[in-house]
């Protein structure tokens, strides 16, 4: 029987009122329930005609399940709340909290998000995931149509008719798809269960086309995270270090939901004002923490400045010198015996060569999208985004027996002492990209070799240290 408007379903207790929305799997209605008095929204399943009866039976057991996952999680702010599951003509109708808004993608389709709002989406989906996961309970359907924005523009998770708890009997019927093409982890496209890690790459894929209006990767190449980078991205900067971690094709390397929403919230304390400290006197939150922020412009900005322009009047010099004595092959016998022009001319051959230096080291920069570091009395915590090399770890106070800036020039960097018991498995520094010293100390910034640009120079980072790690901090060891 097709349904309509005023009619009443689940023994005379629901008034379908208005059709709220209409999908491939069937419609939303916004009802009366009239043993409550409240409004609420009924999700109306419709089973394709061809169904076969096994399928239609475990669609059925997977409606069930939505209603008995999500009441495990009807406590939290960032989902909504299912109420209810009938059973009408064999098929679900779900019974649900009603959200006055709209969802993520009818917003997404007037643009972007700019992204201290993504920052807010970020934190909602990852702490309702958070909480879902702690309870063994896996969503594995994340996209913009499954997030809903409620009036006062906070976002909630729905649908989690796919969702499997882990304990749950698993369900093997065929040609039904688990899953969206394009937000699925392509672990599962390779026939590995979705778990957890899995979410998070669903969650890594929305954020990144809330922010940049597209997907990261072909939704009809299901395996391209397995072997090539997201595209270019251009508008992210604050959660770029933790968004392409979690596009990581490898499970087993991306970050937990905890883990993420950590590095949100560190991101979300952060300003984008290239190379400066957001301490400003009188504001007490700030006087909390100090965050530098150092992005692409930033750094060949320093890069540049720092060598190419010292060096290329030494170039100019070179090429004046060789120019006016070309005409005259006597004239290099005469530089060779002049002890000044020999002098001027080697050293700008010198100087030609530190200028090559420096513009392909420049070049290589480009590929840093951004770098942040924030220290407060707690931890000090780095981000480093490079295209397809992302990193965001956290370095407690409490673990550390002292720290300290080291060297000289450009080979100045953080280094820290772990205290015993407390030093990190070789694996961390591997998977973070961090280098020991013989001392047994740790240099976690800057990172990279010596020809890469310095990120954010020590000279601001030496105050925050000294104010914020004043016990452990010394001078030089």
């Amino acid at each position: 029987m097709e349904a309509h408007i005023g009619q009443v379903i689940g023994d005379d207790r629901y008034e379908l009122i208005r059709e709220l929305g209409e999908g491939g799997f069937g419609r939303v209605w916004q009802a009366r329930d009239h043993v409550l008095g409240v409004d609420v929204a009924i999700k109306e399943v419709k089973f394709p005609a061809d169904l076969a009866p096994d399928q239609r039976a475990e669609l059925l057991v997977r409606a069930k399940r939505e209603a008995r996952n999500a009441a495990k999680l009807r406590d939290n702010p960032n989902v909504v709340t299912v109420h209810d599951v009938l059973e009408i003509d064999a098929s679900p109708w779900i019974v649900m909290q009603l959200i006055e808004g709209k969802s993520l993608r009818e917003e997404l389709m007037n643009g972007p998000l700019s992204e201290d709002r993504a920052i807010v989406l970020a934190r909602g989906l990852l702490k309702a995931l958070e909480a879902a996961h702690e309870k063994g309970i896996v969503h594995r359907d994340i996209k913009p149509a499954n997030v809903l924005i409620a009036s006062d523009g906070s976002f909630l998770l729905t649908d989690f008719g796919i969702s499997k708890h882990q304990l749950d009997t698993q369900l093997t019927a065929t040609n039904i798809l688990m899953g969206t093409p394009g937000y699925t982890a392509p672990e599962c496209w390779q026939g590995t269960p979705a778990g957890a890690a899995s979410d998070v790459y669903s969650v890594g894929v929305t954020l990144y086309e809330a922010i940049e209006g597209e997907l990261p990767f072909p939704c009809d190449v299901y395996l391209a995270a397995l072997t090539q980078p997201p595209r270019t991205m251009e508008k992210v900067k604050r959660l770029s270090g933790i968004l392409l971690k979690m596009l990581g094709g490898d499970p087993s390397r991306r970050p937990t939901t905890s883990e993420a929403r950590q590095a949100v919230d560190f991101s979300a304390s952060t300003v984008t004002v290239p190379g400066t400290d957001i301490t400003e006197p009188g504001d007490r939150k700030l006087q909390q923490e100090v965050t530098f922020v150092s992005d692409r412009r930033e750094i060949f900005r320093r890069f540049f400045v720092a060598y190419s322009l010292f060096w290329l009047p030494c170039t100019v010099v070179l090429g004046v010198v060789l120019g006016l004595n070309a005409h005259n092959a006597d004239s290099l016998y005469w530089l060779g015996n002049n002890l000044i022009a020999g002098l001027a001319v080697g050293i700008a051959t010198s100087a030609a060569l530190w200028e090559l230096i420096s513009l392909i080291s420049a070049a290589t920069s480009m590929s840093i999208i951004s770098d942040e570091v924030q220290i407060n009395l707690d931890h000090i915590s780095v981000s480093s985004s490079s295209r397809g090399n992302p990193l965001f770890f956290t370095v407690s106070w409490s673990d550390v027996e002292h720290v300290s800036i080291s060297g000289s020039g450009r080979a100045e960097a953080v280094f820290v002492w772990f205290l015993p018991g407390r030093k990190p498995s070789q694996s961390w520094t591997d998977d973070n990209r961090l280098s020991r010293r013989p001392d047994g100390s740790i240099r976690i910034y800057p990172l990279g070799g010596w020809f890469k640009p310095t990120r954010i120079p020590m000279s601001r980072i030496r105050g925050p240290l000294r104010r914020f790690a004043a016990e452990r901090y010394v001078e030089s060891v």
